[in-house]
């Protein structure tokens, strides 16, 4: 997961990590929500 995350993060290599759909997508509803903290629940 820190590795997808790093990645995500590098400008470089985000499009391909969405474009595989490696991303859990969950964790981005909860980032947009503002439940972060309800991260375990929804994955």
């Amino acid at each position: 997961m820190a590795l997808i995350l790093f990645f995500d993060y590098n400008p470089n290599s985000h499009d391909t990590i969405r474009q595989l759909d490696a991303f859990p997508y969950q964790l981005d509803e909860c980032w947009l929500s503002g439940k972060m903290g309800q991260i375990g629940e929804s994955i």
